[in-house]
């Protein structure tokens, strides 16, 4: 994976440098430069975006691969601290409207 999103970085940065360079009538030999510049700093991009992406999908792969727990939400609740039927506050976002459920259910 990192070494086909480096390609293809590297690619389309000097294909992108050599298009914008040619348009804007540049000599030849000033575009072939700076579209080998861009081609190298767009690999080097490329290699370090690559290994992110290996490091993001292994870690998926491996918590795909790690059995769930079976934890009821009573349990989860112990954990945190919270006793069984203690009413806990939830913070409401600042911006939200709050309703009264008691009148919008009527």
């Amino acid at each position: 994976m990192r070494r086909l999103t480096a390609g293809v970085l590297a690619l389309s940065g000097f294909i992108i440098a050599l298009l914008a360079g040619l348009n804007a009538g540049n000599p030849t030999s000033s575009v072939i430069v700076t579209g080998i510049v861009c081609m190298v700093v767009c690999h080097i991009v490329g290699t370090m975006l690559g290994l992110v992406i290996e490091k993001v999908l292994n870690e998926h792969r491996v918590s795909l691969a790690t059995p769930k727990t079976d934890e009821s939400p009573v349990e989860m609740g112990v954990e945190m601290g919270i006793e069984m039927g203690e009413v806990v506050e939830i913070p409401q976002p600042a911006g939200e409207v709050q309703v009264d459920q008691t009148k919008a259910a009527a």
